[in-house]
């Protein structure tokens, strides 16, 4: 039970077009959730309404919690369709799209002899319902997310004889995470970058860390150029804010969203459902386990040091693994290429993939009498409409049912 890697792209390609459909029905007809989507999309008005474009501001009081380049993003798609949520809404679309496109080519870069499912990671990302449907969302995280998976894939590049420009795209990368949600993005691409000894090509050590600083500088400029700016228009106590306590500040000591060291654990698992059963999956993973693979261990320095760096931060979101999903589904990926399908393994996977459909349309249906609906508590799913989480389940769906043959 076989499939052509032409097949498989072609059911990628299918796939995507599909999520471009649905996408365009739930962007048009989901509104902006409180409390957090309505303070991005006021801090983007006020900087259009005031054209304070280096200076983002909240009630027009200064705004250091994020970086700018969210507020850009929206700005650009509201010059082109005009004010509204969903022209907004597609900075995260585009995003989610990005993240999908640059996974699929660092797929192609980690197995590049390989003649099978040239299109799974893409899949096995729109396989996760949690991924999906944090794609819709006017939030920083995916864009966050886009922006480490290109800056890996330059990563790998570079530890592969990819040379200046290698390293040149690592830094620009780094440089517009910077912007899309500061000295975070630093959590998900600098561990594999200093642990580069594991993974790299012999040839490639010598000046490694030297290029690596000098493409370091070059992603720290970038942020520069607009910090130092909005310091100096901000004055003494926002650039205060800015540089320490937006940071540093949060690494000690969260004002927002504390949570126990543990806490991912469990959104891990909610994630990676219902691919958590698949038994080709574990099978494959035992087996890349016993054999020397670069790709497996740079994907392990991905994932492994920036999980434990949000563990120890006090603030934690359950969209703040986002940017660590594009390894996991390229991990699982390098397994199942060395796992051996059996004709029964579509059969749990897709029950428990039609289960969790069923059970995100009877919480959206129970939303509303189960979730309270008072200002900062209001629940995303009580915001959620049927079909929008209708549409997340069947991409999901549709997704894992697209590589279940993939071999």
């Amino acid at each position: 039970m076989s499939i052509s890697d032409e097949t498989i792209d072609r059911a990628g390609l299918v796939g995507l077009a599909v999520l471009a459909v649905v996408l365009t029905i739930v962007v048009a007809t989901w509104p902006a959730v409180p409390v957090d989507e309505t303070r991005y999309l006021t801090v983007a008005w006020e900087m259009r309404a005031m054209g304070s474009w280096s200076l983002p501001t909240l009630n027009f009081e200064p705004y250091s919690h994020k970086p700018p380049l969210l507020f850009w993003l929206i700005n650009a798609s509201w010059s082109l369709f005009g004010v509204a949520v969903w022209p907004a809404r597609l900075v995260g679309v585009a995003a989610m799209g990005m993240t999908l496109l640059l996974t699929h080519r660092l797929d192609r870069r980690l197995a590049p002899d390989s003649e099978r499912g040239p299109a799974a990671s893409a899949l096995m990302l729109l396989g996760l319902p949690l991924f999906v449907a944090l794609g819709f969302s006017i939030m920083f995280d995916m864009l966050l997310s886009a922006t480490v998976v290109g800056a890996m894939l330059a990563l790998w590049q570079a530890g592969r004889g990819g040379g200046p420009k290698s390293f040149i795209a690592y830094g620009f990368c780094t440089g517009i995470g910077l912007l899309a949600k500061g000295p975070v993005v630093l959590l998900f691409t600098l561990p594999a970058a200093l642990l580069a000894w594991f993974w790299i090509e012999t040839a490639e050590r010598r000046g490694w860390y030297l290029r690596l600083g000098a493409s370091l500088a070059l992603g720290i400029a970038i942020a520069l150029a607009w910090a130092l700016r909005a310091a100096y228009l901000g004055g003494p106590d926002f650039a205060e804010m800015l540089f320490w306590k937006q940071s540093a500040g949060r690494i000690a000591s969260s004002f927002a969203h504390a949570r126990p060291f543990w806490f991912y654990g469990p959104i891990l698992v909610l994630f990676l459902i219902p691919l958590l059963i698949w038994r080709p999956l574990w099978t494959g993973l035992r087996t890349i386990r016993h054999e020397r693979n670069e790709a497996r261990d740079f994907l392990l320095c991905w994932i492994g040091p920036p999980l434990f760096g949000l563990s120890l931060i006090s603030g934690k979101q359950l969209h703040y693994l986002l940017p660590i999903m594009p390894a996991l589904a390229l991990l699982m990926t390098l397994g199942l290429r060395s796992a051996t399908p059996r004709s029964t393994d579509k059969i749990p996977l897709l029950v428990l993939a039609g289960a969790l459909l069923v059970g995100l349309i009877v919480i959206a249906s129970a939303g509303g009498l189960l979730l309270p609906h008072n200002g900062a508590n209001m629940s995303v799913i009580s915001e959620s409409s049927v079909p929008f989480l209708i549409a997340t389940g069947l991409v999901a769906l549709g997704a894992i049912a697209s590589h279940l043959d993939w071999r």
